[in-house]
């Protein structure tokens, strides 16, 4: 009984040493000391993390948010504004959107088709750029099976990878080579086709038939530096000076990584962290 009213009175002696709190709300907090002082903590708000969907509300966060030590930032995930290049925590960003058939093209590389799932990716997944006469030329491979019987590969009765003897004499043309008009991104000014080219190989019978299709060597990038370049125009545009000596740097590359700002302005041949000029507006 004794030893626990010390261990209690041990506790209260502990507890009436920490102060007591009198206020807490996430922008501030106050506390009386044991010896009756008030001590009042401001909390300070979290960095900004604004997010934005087009061009247009980008500028008008620039025109609200930027200063003298703002510049912007831009990479395929994001155009990124930094408020203030000193501190780097406060941001707007304007998310870059692609869409769903580039995104495809871009798993390209890591695919093997039989017959039927050649077909499939022709005329569903990619039928917006594929020309129709390279669908018409693999429908029109003939086949002799194992019984001799002559068949057509028509829409939906496609043979898969399995083993038999070809008649190419009416196959119809199958180039090696195809060229597409593709949509990448889904930014308005951005949202063009662009043309890359892809590679089609394709293994025939009498081994199984299986088919590749895949973007050339260095299209996928080079069509990504394209864009990346007239965005870097766009936003030279819309982030113009007004003329009173104020402009803002536009680089291509992410904040906060080094030599990433380094590469040449498509629209002005300056290197990249170039001041635009004339007025900030709708570009």
């Amino acid at each position: 009984m004794i030893r626990e009213a010390m261990t209690w009175l041990a506790e209260l002696k502990s507890t009436s040493l920490e102060p007591l709190k009198l206020v807490d709300r996430e922008d501030r907090k106050v506390y009386m000391a044991r010896d009756g002082v008030l001590h009042d903590v401001p909390i300070p708000a979290a960095p900004a993390r604004h997010e934005v969907y087009t061009l247009e509300d980008f500028a008008i966060a620039v025109n609200r948010w930027g200063g003298e030590r703002s510049c912007v930032f831009h990479s395929e995930p994001r155009v990124v504004l930094v408020i203030d290049d000193k501190d780097r925590r406060e941001l707007v960003s304007m998310p870059i959107r692609t869409t769903q058939v580039w995104d495809r093209v871009l798993k390209l590389k890591d695919d093997t088709f039989d017959q039927r799932g050649f077909l499939r990716l022709l005329r569903f997944e990619l039928a917006s750029i594929i020309p129709s006469p390279l669908v018409a030329a693999i429908q029109k491979i003939e086949v002799v099976t194992s019984g001799n019987q002559r068949s057509e590969m028509a829409p939906g009765r496609e043979r898969g990878t399995r083993e038999f003897a070809a008649d190419l004499a009416n196959s119809g043309e199958i180039p090696d080579r195809v060229t597409c008009m593709v949509p990448v991104y889904l930014v308005d000014g951005l949202n063009a086709a662009v043309p890359i080219t892809f590679a089609l190989e394709y293994t025939l019978p009498p081994g199984p038939v299986s088919f590749i299709f895949r973007p050339m060597p260095d299209e996928i990038e080079r069509t990504r530096l394209h864009l990346q370049g007239v965005l870097h125009g766009l936003l030279c545009r819309l982030l113009q000076d007004d003329g009173d000596g104020d402009s803002m740097d536009v680089m291509f590359g992410v904040p906060g990584l080094t030599g990433t700002g380094s590469k040449s302005c498509g629209c002005c041949g300056r290197e990249t962290g170039t001041r635009a000029a004339g007025p900030i507006g709708d570009g």
